[in-house]
């Protein structure tokens, strides 16, 4: 599309801004910014939903926004002082004002699943496509050794019979998939035949006196790469690792798939938006534990439960949501959210009774309700879908570790942790473990994990104040107070009473040995 104003023409398919036909210099942050400025150019567009379009939400400061700004105006011959394209609202947000002529839109029309209706090719990337949908290829096999022509025979199937468990991804049966030449497929035309938006490929090879295998999940429509990695190997170890190599893959899939389709969403103008558009962005908000991603999610799976009153997802989104509202205390009302959060998973549960997020939603929402044994049995249900999802593992854990089934919950956090390295919650994996060591008295243990827990992207003042506690068991007074000092920035009504609410230990010496550190600490 080619919008015109003034003396210029932006053309978004070529990424060119031209004046008089000339093409003009410009950052592609600048870019970006005009472009969504002119989509929007009817309203005024926030700070926030800038940095959420054209930074995927990650943390930036103003000055670079303002930098992104200035270089906007700085292609169009504008200023700060004129603002005749660009003009800033305060405290708004900013709205292009130039009179603008572009072919009128046309709506996109809603799709509700990924075999509703053939994939074009040609448009590029599919947007608002409906339920995620993937393909397994035959696998490659170089050289003449029996071990990788095992190898690449069994793991496809074996990919396809365990993606079956992830309910929220279409597969594709290896009848259909197994059709395409793994040498000489092109990913377009997978795309065209099969209606899928990813493939998953695979390359074995000796390697050394061992066995190599590649894979990669790539977005069909584009070819872009969404996850790879290698496995190396002895050669009589082939049967015991393929077990290993398909969980490591679906535990990707949950992480990396959803991800990427939160990344394309954020390219489209919110008409083209379908239910999993907006599902996909608010697990994005979700994940960043902060209050304002937590209402920008909120609001996401309102919209997919508008679009799709039967969402079992959605309401797990929502179930999320309240979850993390009770547990942060981000907002008031601690009861009426976990409420919430019950009452969110039970509608997800009643749509799709073997949605594994629905029931890692329950079994969360039961352990907060102070009810270990029910929430167990959730997340034990959870497993017996899915028994490579990892957030079940990682709850499970937890609750364990409430109940002093010490060696059971480190078992369980150890399989999370293993099966999805680059997690959100991996800071809470860490923090659950060092409790554990904490419980079995063994502090080396515990601040080993506590200072990776305090130092892992996304942790938040529970982890931070798990770590202090360490540290002051330890007799380490100088960590101790640093990340005392940090929790307490962050939650500067912390307390005892309200701690022990969060974390309901059941062995009285943990108990004891808890209380009595933070009250050492000076947490009233």
């Amino acid at each position: 599309m080619i919008f015109a104003f003034d003396t210029f023409e932006l053309e978004v398919s070529k990424r060119e801004l031209r004046q008089n036909g000339q093409v003009i210099a410009v950052e592609p942050k600048a870019f970006e910014l005009i472009a969504l400025l002119i989509e929007h150019r009817d309203r005024v567009v926030s700070k926030d939903e800038l940095i959420e379009a054209i930074w995927q939400g990650r943390f930036i400061s103003d000055t670079s926004l303002s930098t992104a700004i200035k270089s906007a105006r700085r292609a169009l011959g504008d200023n700060g002082e004129t603002q005749r394209f660009i003009k800033t609202l305060h405290g708004r947000g900013f709205r292009f004002v130039a009179e603008v002529n572009a072919p009128e839109r046309t709506p996109a029309k809603p799709k509700t699943s990924a075999s509703d209706s053939p994939i074009d090719v040609a448009a590029g990337p599919v947007h608002g496509a409906g339920q995620p949908s993937i393909a397994v290829l035959r696998f490659l096999s170089i050289g003449e050794s029996p071990q990788c022509d095992t190898l690449a025979k069994a793991l496809p199937a074996e990919l396809i019979a365990g993606m079956s468990r992830v309910k929220w991804l279409h597969v594709i049966a290896r009848g259909s998939s197994f059709r395409f030449d793994p040498q000489t497929f092109d990913p377009a035309d997978v795309a065209r035949h099969l209606n899928v938006g990813y493939i998953v490929t695979g390359l074995v090879e000796p390697f050394g006196s061992g066995v190599s295998a590649s894979l990669e999940i790539q977005s069909a429509a584009d070819d872009t790469l969404v996850w790879s990695d290698r496995f190396s190997f002895d050669a009589g170890d082939v049967q015991m690792v393929r077990g290993e190599i398909v969980s490591t893959v679906i535990s990707a899939l949950e992480l990396s798939v959803p991800q990427f389709e939160a990344m394309r969403s954020r390219r489209l103008s919110a008409d083209q938006f379908d239910a999993w558009s907006h599902f996909h962005l608010g697990l994005a908000h979700a994940f960043r534990f902060s209050p304002n991603d937590n209402q920008l999610a909120a609001g996401y799976f309102k919209q997919a439960l508008t679009l799709d009153p039967h969402f079992s997802r959605a309401h797990s989104g929502m179930s999320f949501v309240h979850w993390q509202n009770a547990f942060l205390r981000m907002e008031d009302g601690r009861q009426e959210h976990l409420n919430e959060a019950i009452s969110e998973a039970k509608q997800a549960l009643e749509i799709n009774p073997d949605e594994p997020f629905a029931n890692f939603c329950m079994g969360r929402a039961l352990w907060l309700s102070h009810d270990a044994e029910a929430s167990v049995a959730w997340l034990d249900r959870g497993l017996k879908i899915n028994p490579n999802y990892a957030h079940c593992h990682y709850t499970k854990g937890l609750v364990l570790n409430m109940k002093g089934d010490y060696v059971p919950s480190h078992s369980a956090t150890k399989r999370a942790m293993a099966l999805s390295p680059l997690d959100p919650l991996y800071y809470g994996m860490l923090a659950n473990q060092t409790l554990n060591e904490i419980a079995q008295d063994n502090l080396d243990g515990a601040m080993v994990l506590a200072e990776k827990a305090v130092h892992s992207p996304g942790t938040y003042y529970y982890p931070v104040l798990w770590a202090a506690i360490a540290a002051e068991l330890s007799g380490q007074r100088v960590k101790m107070q640093r990340w005392r000092d940090r929790a307490l920035a962050e939650w500067p009504d912390a307390s005892v009473e309200a701690m022990m609410q969060t974390f309901p230990l059941e062995d009285p010496v943990l108990i004891r040995t808890v209380e009595g550190s933070l009250r050492r600490m000076g947490i009233p």
